[in-house]
């Protein structure tokens, strides 16, 4: 009797798992199909990797580099035409799985300006943005991750667990929609806009657009009022422009005053890398010294007002300097950093992704810093 059960209840185990992979096998493939008409990290790889040796230039990193580095901007003073190869929420370990896949397709003499800032050797939840893969566990978890880390990510590119992977993320989704049934997205996409939106819209596309041609584009409102518009370039890079400044200045001030109360009493302490961070750091770069890239490593920072002191400021730029250069100078590695003292919390739309008014003087600051170094590849 009791194997008989058991057996019985092994075969509706077995069917139980069954409905479970197909319907995440049904999600999973409805999800690849909307993420192949986005611009991401993957749509960006394939794009990039159907034709490297059209670019003298690439830009990788996290978002302050995907909304910092504007190829059409930076091709007349460089004189490389560029991609920008860089995403949300894509930190470390996500950018040595990237590094990884690209590093052997790169051609030689392609510039691969890496930015860094301290805040990518701290700790932080790994996202699903692009696929560390399976295949690179054991390296993860020999550096001292966990399984935990890492699931996530694991699962949400694993077809029948593609679900689990985006548990938290449908979850949170969820809430959000019953909690707010009755309000409109504060995010609007190009298709549910009024006429005097649109118009403002190709306004901003015929102004900001450029030769980087705009492939999508978003509105971000206070309220019933536009306050910026993004425009997703075809060439990889993110602009948002602000019209109305204001509404982000009181956000700023806002985030401004609660980075100090966090932070109250911890002074100008010293900051100290995440191991397993940099360890993936230094493995991302054996990567691609072994594939001959071009490397030059970029230094990025917070919004002046994202540190909570001036103290607190000098101790990133000191592990920056200390560490982190010290590191590329040891490698042969060319290191440059722009004057971010230059920089004001009015050029970033929030606390470090700079606006169009910040993307111009960025611009200005970084292209003669990196011009040697694409002179010295031709």
């Amino acid at each position: 009797m009791l194997s008989r059960t058991l057996g019985t209840l092994g075969k509706y185990l077995i069917v139980f798992a069954v409905v479970v992979a197909a319907a995440n096998l049904f999600a999973y493939n409805g999800w690849q199909a909307r993420e192949r008409e986005r611009l991401n990290l993957l749509s960006k790889r394939d794009a990039y990797l159907a034709a490297p040796e059209t670019y003298g230039i690439v830009f990788f990193g996290d978002s302050r580099t995907f909304c910092a580095f504007h190829p059409d901007l930076l091709e007349a003073p460089l004189g490389a035409r560029g991609y920008n190869l860089s995403f949300w929420a894509n930190w470390l370990p996500t950018q040595f799985a990237y590094i990884e896949d690209i590093a052997p397709h790169i051609p030689p003499g392609t510039v691969f300006v890496w930015s860094l800032g301290h805040v990518n050797f701290t700790e932080g939840k790994i996202r699903p943005v692009y696929p560390i893969g399976w295949p690179r566990l054991f390296t993860m978890i020999s550096l001292g991750f966990e399984f935990a880390d890492l699931r996530e990510n694991l699962f949400a590119y694993t077809p029948v667990l593609w679900t689990f992977g985006y548990r938290d993320r449908i979850m949170e989704e969820i809430d959000t929609r019953l909690g707010r049934p009755l309000v409109s997205p504060r995010v609007e996409t190009s298709a549910s806009l009024d006429d005097g939106v649109a118009r403002q819209i190709d306004d901003l596309v015929a102004r900001h657009g450029g030769a980087g041609g705009v492939a999508d584009t978003e509105t971000y409102r206070d309220g019933t009022n536009l306050a910026s518009v993004a425009l997703y370039k075809t060439n990889g890079a993110y602009l948002r422009v602000e019209t109305n400044p204001e509404y982000y200045r009181a956000l700023q001030r806002e985030t401004a005053i609660t980075v100090r109360a966090e932070q109250a009493g911890k002074g100008g302490q010293e900051f100290q890398a995440d191991p397993r961070y940099w360890a993936l750091f230094q493995k991302a770069l054996d990567v691609l010294q072994r594939n001959g890239v071009r490397v030059v490593l970029n230094e990025i920072e917070e919004a002046p007002h994202h540190y909570p002191s001036p103290q607190a400021r000098d101790a990133a730029r000191s592990f920056m300097r200390d560490v982190v250069q010290a590191e590329a100078e040891r490698r042969g590695i060319p290191y440059v950093r722009a004057d971010f003292d230059r920089l004001k919390d009015a050029d970033y739309f929030d606390y470090n992704h700079l606006n169009s008014v910040g993307v111009a003087k960025y611009t200005d600051m970084i292209a003669p810093l990196l011009k040697p170094y694409v002179n010295a590849a031709d």
